[in-house]
């Protein structure tokens, strides 16, 4: 056996089994998947490995058990092969993955797979395997990165004063290695936050503390962090965005669920370390609380559509929702919670002045509609918004829930002057809410703190943070970064003055804490829209690229970024969220007729359009993160004017494939049924047949042999 870091794993594949050793807990156990039957088992070493005729064909390094797949033929499972550190918090390393390994564990022997199931196959493995080495899944091994701090310290103030309530006479050592090991795995398990774990579902079959030892539960966003100095100390600084598992997706997934449930919920934490010090401060952005829907546009210049309920059952039913909303977001953060929403905005001369200013090029690239038009849908999302929120504000009381409403627009003309008006609006909530501050118990401290419940090694909660600040916009990428990062730094400045710190950063080290952002921000956008750069980030950190093209070319690049990625990819990027969250519905017969439906309608086109949908499907940029896939997108968007221009809507509409927000034609889809072959395979496959049947023909003229018995004939369809 090879020595292996603790949370490295090797993964066995031998003649009978797939064997994984365990990444945390006991080195000798084992998980072994039987390649006969399917079935999981847990065991150790020993067990494995005794003599027998089960010989070792390959042995590889694995970190880590993510999930398995499940098809109706095969069983997949999958583990991390490749990944890089991303962050280091209080010596404890946070690893982002960069690949994957799924290996197959089962296969039905009676089962012939046809042709359609192992298209499917090949599409949902590539589905999981793009998301995987997206650079957005983080884990550790160290430490739970799917709960904030405040969380993990509430634990371990209630786990101290569980096994400790009497240090002196308490018998540490008469507990045995193995039950330490299963009392700290129960509570690392206990402690992980379900909200955040992104690949629950993949690891439902193995979601159990009998498991956890080989399971690697993933966020999905961005983690970072950095050292600076000041006054001759170093400080840690550290940024962990999670993403929520409910209803995540691309940029155009919007609004509300029926249960309360955010699209584009992310909790964004900033952490302040010291040599025995955490200090912690979260906030949380997230789609407009209510429920409504918007579609991409679907050519350059045309506006956004936002659709809101106006029925009295649908309001109802999204007031219901955002009642539902605060009441979790108050369970979970405390009171008060503190909307700031940045859709309100000026009318009148001064909105139609700003909007007649703006550039023309800006008008068209537009996705979201800012600069084109769409200032009356946003008043009606806006209104909606606080009229359910006026409405559920009486229910919840003023004390626990309040609104803030900035115009974007003000924050993106002048943002010297109108940022600190936004931070005057917000000061009264940020000093209610506070933050948290935890001290690490020394030896020396427990004899006069033994009647609190404290042990050696755990921490003392100084102070904590009661409450929280939910951003939303309309894509919560651009401003509402900005609008975090100004907050964030407010919340720096209070933490180092309540440690005695009273001195500003340098600019240097300020530059650092700059960056980290203008990256978070980034890595948010990527996820969303697919596109990695943000609008206004030259308000947080300077950018070299603007101050040599201007902002106008830099907001040119971003939205022609994200117009692509709205009317090529984020169909594709869609399916592949609900792969990996299984929020489809769809069976997998359901799944291979709908994609060869797609497929036959493309190809029955006009000729210009199906070649162009066709090319589309295999040759258009998946991302838009260089310059020559932004040059690629810009031509796949001309094209795909010119060829609507040439060829009409009405063909178009009855082929284009389907985007998230976008209907698609049911009625143009045909019933599942074995329809006649036709196309280029069978004509050619036709006239084989034709030219075999004609050569057979001549050759029995010649008085050539004859094929078979002279009784039996040959029949060709």
């Amino acid at each position: 056996m090879v020595a292996i870091a603790d949370d490295e794993s090797v993964e066995f594949t031998t003649e009978k089994e797939v064997i994984f050793s365990a990444v945390r807990g006991l080195s000798s156990a084992i998980l072994t998947f039987e390649t006969k039957t399917g079935a999981i088992r847990c065991g150790h070493f020993h067990d494995a490995f005794s003599p027998s005729s089960n010989r070792v064909l390959e042995e590889q390094k694995s970190y880590g058990i993510v999930g398995l797949l499940d098809f109706s033929f095969k069983k997949y499972v999958i583990s991390i092969s490749q990944r890089e550190i991303a962050a280091l918090v209080k010596g404890k390393t946070i690893w982002r993955i960069k690949d994957v390994r799924p290996t197959l564990y089962f296969r039905k022997t009676n089962h012939i797979q046809t042709l359609d199931e192992e298209d499917h196959e090949r599409t949902i493995l590539k589905h999981i395997k793009t998301m995987f080495t997206s650079g957005s899944f983080y884990f550790s091994v160290a430490m739970d990165v799917t709960s904030s701090r405040q969380s993990v310290a509430e634990m371990d103030v209630k786990a101290a004063a569980a096994s400790s309530r009497n240090v002196e006479f308490r018998n540490i050592s008469g507990r045995s290695a193995a039950e330490k090991v299963e009392a700290n795995l129960k509570k690392d398990f206990d402690m992980l936050d379900e909200r955040f774990v992104f690949n629950r579902l993949l690891l439902s079959s193995l979601y159990t503390l009998e498991f956890f030892p080989f399971i690697v539960p993933l966020i999905f966003g961005h983690i970072s962090s950095t050292d600076f100095l000041l006054n001759n100390l170093t400080y840690t600084y550290a940024i962990l965005s999670r993403c929520s598992n409910k209803r995540a997706g691309t940029r155009y997934f919007r609004g509300l669920d029926a249960y309360g449930s955010s699209a584009i919920e992310v909790e964004t934490e900033s952490l302040l370390l010291t040599q025995n010090r955490c200090l912690s401060f979260r906030q949380v952005r997230g789609s407009t609380p209510i429920i409504w829907r918007s579609s991409p546009p679907d050519e350059l210049g045309e506006v956004l559509k936002i659709e809101v309920a106006r029925d009295p059952g649908g309001l109802r039913t999204s007031e219901n929702a955002l009642y539902l909303h605060l009441t979790n977001l108050i369970e979970r953060y405390g009171a008060p919670v503190t909307l700031v929403s940045l859709l309100k905005s000026n009318t009148g001369a001064d909105r139609i002045n700003n909007r007649r200013k703006g550039k023309r090029l800006l008008r068209m690239l537009d996705p979201s509609g800012v600069a084109n038009g769409a200032e009356e849908q946003y008043a009606r999302l806006a209104e909606a918004f606080e009229s359910a929120f006026n409405k559920k504000v009486v229910e919840l009381g003023e004390h626990q829930v309040g609104l803030v409403g900035f115009d974007e627009a003000g924050l993106v003309r002048d943002p010297v002057n109108e940022m600190p008006k936004l931070m005057n609006l917000l000061s009264p909530a940020l000093k209610k809410q506070c933050f948290l501050s935890t001290r690490v118990v020394e030896w020396n401290e427990i004899q006069l703190r033994a009647g609190r419940n404290v042990a050696e090694g755990h921490s003392v909660i100084e102070s904590k943070q009661s409450g929280v600040f939910r951003v939303n916009g309309i894509d919560c990428v651009d401003m509402t970064n900005v609008v975090q990062y100004h907050v964030a730094m407010e919340v720096l400045k209070n933490m180092l003055a309540s440690i005695g710190v009273t001195d500003t950063l340098p600019p240097g080290e300020a530059e650092k804490v700059k960056r980290m952002w203008v990256e978070n921000g980034r890595a948010l956008a990527y996820v969303s829209t697919g596109v990695s750069r943000v609008l206004y980030e030259e308000q947080i950190s300077k950018s070299w690229f603007v101050f040599l093209f201007g902002r106008t070319a830099w907001y040119c690049i971003v939205r022609l970024g994200r117009l692509y990625m709205g009317t090529f990819r984020d169909s594709r990027r869609q399916e592949e969220f609900e792969c990996m969250l299984g929020s489809t519905q769809h069976t997998i017969e359901d799944a291979i007729h709908l994609r060869k439906s797609l497929y036959s309608l493309a190809t029955k086109q006009q000729f210009g359009v199906a070649l162009f949908l066709m090319m589309r499907q295999y040759f258009t940029p998946t991302h838009v993160n260089s310059a020559l896939n932004l040059v690629l997108a810009a031509v796949w968007l001309i094209g795909q004017v010119v060829v609507r221009y040439f060829v009409g809507n009405k063909a178009w509409s009855a082929s284009v494939l389907p985007r998230v927000g976008s209907k698609l034609d049911t009625s143009a889809i045909p019933e599942r049924s074995d329809e006649t072959p036709r196309g280029l395979d069978h004509e050619i496959s036709k006239r084989a047949r034709q030219e075999t049947k004609e050569m057979l023909n001549r050759s029995g003229r010649l008085g050539a042999p004859k094929i078979g018995s002279t009784s039996r004939k040959l029949s060709f369809s």
